[in-house]
């Protein structure tokens, strides 16, 4: 089951009861790599998913690493200079990024999260709709 383009669904309100590719009015970013859906699978259980398309990428694993050790304890000088690698490997790759939105959704409501990669996890997201 897919809903057309025009209707995006407002997950708050009335997330769909059934399996299926949907779209929705929030916008979800990976928080890897920056790319932005507000499109989603919605599996039987009820829980939604959204893969990255560069998850097959080396580059991907590599900034996922940096991102993860990035949130660990660091020295103050070496987390800034970590964090400066983070930023220029994102700005490298970010031409090959193409979002993927569709409709007019709601930028208000953008979360990080939702999207799955190999490192993290399959099917980790943070936070509730």
């Amino acid at each position: 089951m897919e809903n057309s383009p025009e209707e995006l669904i407002d997950l708050r309100i009335n997330p769909p009861k059934y399996p299926g590719k949907y779209r929705c009015l929030q916008v979800y970013q990976c928080r890897v790599c920056g790319w932005m859906t507000n499109g989603f699978n919605m599996d039987w259980a009820g829980l939604p998913s959204q893969d990255c398309p560069y998850l097959r990428k080396d580059w991907l694993y590599e900034l996922e690493r940096k991102v993860v050790h990035a949130k660990l304890p660091h020295p103050k000088s070496y987390a800034e200079e970590l964090q400066k690698e983070i930023e220029a490997e994102r700005s490298i790759h970010s031409k090959e990024i193409t979002s993927d939105i569709v409709g007019n959704p709601d930028f208000s409501q953008k979360k990080n999260g939702l999207i799955a990669h190999q490192f993290l996890g399959s099917g980790e997201f943070i936070g509730k709709f």
